[in-house]
């Protein structure tokens, strides 16, 4: 199973602005006590009261256990600092103490508890021990449980394997029932195994009898012998299904009864039977009974009644990972218990492998065979193959199709811009955003998977965006951040994809920003102020610090404050007010006033003085005014210029100077207001000819970007189209052609071109001729690098068992030390006696268990005879008396006779029906069931249920803990296994090896998969000129009429293209020849307008 790949980007952020002094932890010294070795079922006792933490106390305790199969379960009691527990399998069990103080810090130790088999299974067999020929005897086994839970039974005769089943906790017995063909000695065998593979059997001893009766003459069972025909052997897939038939040279007639029985029960009858088999060994016979009583038993033409049913076996992957390694469990499973071994292919190549010694047991039924395998390259797609065998050969498949990927890797991360600004609204984005890249070679990791997610966040700085980019199997991840406040922020960030972690540090560091000035002119000073109040009133008040500090403001100069808060200030001098702001971090922004640079008055008016319409070649004239102002000193006229120029069009200034502007009737003052007045000149054909909105343009001398526009008034001009032609005739035309002489070359390289144009040359023509491809070779650099590692273990099984189940180790040795310890050990006494210290804690223990019998619910059936009444309907025969009409003759006295009616009663005989009751007797069958070890008739059955009966109570006695120390000595054993592992892979390179332009050996050395195309492109070849002078030629096109004269220059063309290609070449081309070109006269009197003129012209211009 593939492994979803998901990946969390997180981002812990610290600031470093002040780095406090702490003392460091010291760690706790855990300690989980001394290595145990117990029995299976015992309870191995837990004790860390031994760790203590140096400079603290112990905050928590957390137990964790790993059992012989790899799996991990928990104590009674996990974060205790003392528990239990019981194995329940055999084999090593490790167990690891995490203790932690009250500051995180944390320490491991670990103990091995070694479980050995404990107690035996026990089994004792009864039954007849006198059966007779032809009749079914029911042998019993009763079982007695072990440490371990049951396996499996073996029923065997004589040495004979006859019944195989799989037994339960819950099974406390077994029985098997057996028909004999002949008469002698038997020897009747149950072995017990459990799951620790301990065994118990017991024999029971049997003399078989002759059949009841034997009959004086020869009977039908003497003459045939009847054969069973069927597989014996069942394999494949389930369910395992047999069809048998019986032969026989009897006829059918002869043949009374058949009877089949399977594991001592009926299957069925008639010469043909088919049934389902579970994986074991079972018994089939058939019992045929012939038309004179006497009986046979069918079995199959070898005498034995044994069927071996055995499925192929069953594989699957219980555990997979394709994430940096192609790793994982696979399962095989075999009822039949003969797994011979499991193999697990990559592409062919055999990643793990696990042979079984052919022993039947737990091992060959069930095997896990573990691989784990790194030499493959990411993001390829593989085929993982699974194979199990057993002992005949059967092979299961599991094919799976998978993508492994390996870690990724971070190849860049950091700010890439830096420093940068406090955040500030209204300051240019890109001053304070701060830009973060991390960039991660994939390999092979779906990019879906990988998320993205902010922790830590702290006040003074936050994520403000990101987004992912794929690019070439490698993840772009930009975030960008901003700060409120200036400061060195170390940004931490962890990147876990699966069980790939990898920290990387990044530090962002927040310059303090300058003040923004913002100002707002208030007053100007050209109005509202006189005489010694002039001065020009301006608000700072929207100038801000992007550091969030507050600002102090300096007023220099000639300018002072007019605010109680000092952002409104006067300046009273005309050329040196300064505004200065300052923030928190001394840093400042200075604005120099000076009004005669900031000042430029509004156009007042634009006035047309000359008359339109107007022709492309008259000028315009405008006479262009502002508007009054006025300064406080005369002298500040003399330093004050305006300049005026047109906008979007082209013209002259004729006339431009500053004016006294007074009342009519007065005389002018040197105080009254003055204003610029002057006139420009535009040509028309200008204005008819500009895209733009023209305007004029008022400007202060001293500063330019200080102006004023206003639009240039509408104007109707004139424009000119065209030429007319009229009366044209042409009697001779001649062209006189120039054409230049060069120098030609190749270039077959780009080098080479190159070259040529450095020397003036140029490109004419370019030439392809196929591909060049520049091939490379993938070659060993550095070879794979090989370590030897180790591994040791504390007792020679788990030493064996290693060097088993992995053939790539070998043994390294056995290691022997001697220890003299102090020991303080727990234990549980009966009595308040002998040394020690007793500790306050007593328990009550079961000396004797309570005894449970399994019982099985047995059913049977019985004939009951009944009375009842039921409701029938009858019929019967009964008089009635009726009475008819007839006709009969009457004569009267005058001898004249006719027929009258006459009424007449008679009897006659009728069937009635009727309802009554009546009793009568019927048989019903019922079923009783009972509770028994065993059943009680041959004739009866189980229905599948059981139940536990408790036979006597459990027995308790109180015991109390006691402490005490001693002091031992033992000898440590460690083994040690080795194998070569490898450090790094070989490394390979691409190096160049040859450039060719032959597509065939491209192609022939690309099939390898050692050769690629590095690069390739057009094999190119230049043609290049350079132009050394030229020389003039007089072409007379007469003999042409007009209409011909694109034909007339396409052979010029032609010609000077085919001499220049000769002169390319350095040679002439016969066909080559010059053109002479001859122009028939050609007239026209009649009037022409602009647009056939222009065509015209177009078409006699060579």
């Amino acid at each position: 199973m593939n492994r979803a790949v998901s990946g969390v980007l997180i981002f812990l952020l610290t600031t470093s602005l002040v780095s406090p002094t702490t003392t460091a932890n010291e760690s706790p010294l855990a300690d989980a006590g001394l290595d145990q070795s117990v029995t299976r079922g015992a309870t191995v006792l837990l004790n860390a009261q031994g760790s203590y933490d140096p400079d603290g106390e112990i905050d928590r305790y957390e137990w964790s256990i790993t059992t012989p199969d790899g799996m991990t379960r928990t104590p009674d009691c996990e974060t205790c600092p003392r528990t239990r527990f019981r194995p329940n399998s055999v084999g090593t069990y490790t167990v690891s103490l995490i203790a932690t103080d009250e500051d995180g810090a944390s320490s491991r130790d670990t103990l091995y508890v070694s479980v050995s088999p404990g107690e035996e299974p026990e089994i004792s067999v009864s039954g007849p021990q006198h059966p007779r020929v032809g009749e079914q005897a029911v042998y019993s086994a009763d079982i007695q449980t072990g440490a371990a839970p049951l396996n499996r039974i073996v029923w065997s005769v004589d040495g004979e394997t006859v019944e195989t089943r799989s037994l339960s906790n819950i099974d406390s017995s077994d029985t098997i029932s057996q028909t004999f063909a002949n008469a002698g000695s038997r020897t009747i065998t149950a072995t017990v195994s459990d799951a620790d593979g301990q065994i118990a059997s017991d024999t029971f001893e049997i003399a078989v009898q002759p059949a009841r009766t034997a009959p004086s003459e020869n009977t039908l069972a003497d003459q045939y012998t009847p054969t069973i025909v069927g597989d014996d052997l069942v394999t494949g897939s389930t369910p395992l299904r047999g069809t048998y038939s019986l032969q026989s040279t009897a006829s059918s007639s002869q043949i009374d009864a058949i009877r089949w029985v399977g594991d001592a029960s009926t299957l069925g009858s008639g010469r043909t039977v088919a049934t389902n088999w579970k994986p074991g060994d079972h018994t089939l016979y058939a019992i045929v009974t012939y038309a004179d009583g006497s009986r046979n038993v069918a079995r199959f033409s070898d005498g034995s009644t044994t069927i071996v049913a055995d499925p192929q076996p069953t594989v699957e992957l219980s555990s997979f990972d394709s994430y940096t390694a192609i790793s994982g469990s696979a399962v095989a499973t075999d009822e039949y218990e003969n797994l011979r071994s499991i193999t697990v292919r990559l592409d062919g190549t055999a990643i793990g492998r696990l042979q079984m010694d052919g022993t039947p047991g737990v091992m060959q039924r069930r095997q896990v065979s573990s691989f784990d395998y790194s030499d493959f390259d990411s993001g390829d797609t593989y085929t993982l193959t699974v194979t199990a065998v057993d002992a005949r050969g059967q092979t299961s498949v599991l094919e799976r199709e998978i993508t492994p990927t390996k870690e990724p890797k971070i190849i860049e991360s950091g700010f890439v811009n830096g420093p940068v600004d406090s955040y500030h609204e209204r300051i240019d984005p890109e001053r304070y955003t701060a830009h973060h890249v991390v960039k991660v070679d994939l390999n092979g990791v779906d990019p879906d998977d990988v998320e993205v997610a902010s922790v830590g966040m702290r006040d003074g700085i936050e994520r403000v965006s990101s987004n992912k980019q794929i690019l070439n199997n490698q993840i772009v991840l930009n975030s960008y951040w901003v700060g409120q406040s200036p400061g060195i922020y170390n940004i931490t960030r962890l990147i876990e994809l699966n069980n790939y972690a990898s920290v990387v540090d990044s530090t962002l560091q927040i310059k303090p920003s300058p003040p923004e000035l913002r100002v707002d002119v208030i007053n100007d000073g050209t109005s509202g102020y006189k005489g010694p109040d002039w001065g020009i009133v301006v608000d700072a008040g929207d100038s801000f610090d992007p550091d969030g500090t507050k600002l102090k403001y300096i007023w220099q100069g000639g300018a002072m404050p007019i605010s109680p808060d000092n952002k409104t200030g006067k300046f009273r001098s005309v050329k040196f007010g300064r505004l200065k702001i300052e923030d928190k971090y001394e840093l400042s922004t200075t604005k120099e006033f000076n009004y005669l640079q900031e000042f430029s008055p509004e156009v007042n008016n634009v006035e047309v003085l000359s008359e339109g319409p107007y022709k492309p070649n008259d000028t315009v004239r405008l006479r262009v005014a502002t508007k009054p102002y006025r300064f406080t000193k005369n002298t500040y006229h003399n330093q004050f210029e305006l300049g005026i120029t047109p906008i979007g069009v082209s013209g002259n200034v004729v006339e431009w100077e500053e004016k006294i502007v007074s009342k009519p009737g007065h005389t002018p003052q040197m105080d009254d207001p003055k204003r610029y007045t002057g006139i420009i000149e535009i040509e028309a054909s200008a204005l008819a000819s500009t895209t733009e909105n023209p305007k004029i343009r008022v400007y202060n001398k001293k500063k330019a970007a200080t102006y004023e526009e206003t639009p240039i008034p509408d104007l109707e001009v004139y424009r000119q189209y065209g030429t007319i032609w009229t009366n044209i005739s042409i009697k001779d035309t001649k062209y006189k052609v120039e054409r230049p002489t060069y120098n030609w070359a190749r270039a077959t390289s780009a080098d080479e071109r190159d070259q040529y144009l450095a020397n003036g040359y140029s490109v004419v023509d370019t030439e392809r001729d196929g591909f060049e491809y520049t091939l490379e070779e993938r070659v060993k650099v550095q070879d794979a690098q090989y370590e030897i590692k180790s591994k040791t273990f504390p007792s020679k099984p788990l030493h064996s068992a290693s060097l088993q189940t992995h053939s790539d180790w070998w043994s390294g040795g056995r290691e022997s030390q001697k220890r003299t310890r102090t020991r303080t050990e727990q234990e549980w006494r009966d009595s308040k006696t002998g040394d020690g210290t007793f500790l306050d804690e007593t328990r009550r223990i079961e000396t004797e268990p309570a005894r449970y019998q399994t019982q099985k619910q047995y059913a049977y059936a019985y004939d009951v005879e009944k009375t009842g009444t039921r409701t029938v309907t009858k019929t019967k025969e009964v008089e009635v008396t009726k009475t008819d009409t007839k006709y009969v003759m009457k004569c009267g006295f005058e001898g004249i006779c006719f027929e009258v009616p006459k009424t007449y009663t008679y009897t006659t005989t009728v069937e009635r029906t009727y309802t009554t009751t009546e009793e009568y007797t019927y048989t019903v069958t019922r079923t009783k069931t009972y509770w028994a070890p065993q059943r009680l008739g041959w004739d009866h059955w189980p229905t599948g249920d059981q139940k536990q009966v408790k036979v006597s109570d459990a027995e308790y006695k109180t015991q109390y803990l006691y402490e005490y120390q001693e002091e031992y000595t033992d000898v440590v054993h460690t083994y040690e296994v080795k194998t070569r592992g490898k450090v790094s892979d070989a490394e390979y390179a691409w190096q160049e090896r040859m450039t060719t332009t032959d597509r065939m050996d491209v192609e022939s050395l690309i099939s390898a998969d050692n050769w690629r195309i590095g690069r390739y492109g057009p094999n190119l070849k230049w043609d290049m000129q350079k132009q050394t002078g030229g020389k003039t030629t007089t072409v007379d096109c007469r003999g042409y009429r007009p209409r011909h004269l694109r034909d007339c220059r396409r052979r010029c063309d032609s010609a000077v293209r085919c001499r220049r290609n000769a002169e390319k070449r350095n040679h002439w081309n016969e066909n080559c020849r010059q053109v002479v070109f001859r122009f028939s006269k050609y007239s026209r009197n009649q009037r022409e307008t602009p647009k056939s003129a222009r065509k015209r012209e177009r078409r006699l211009r060579v």
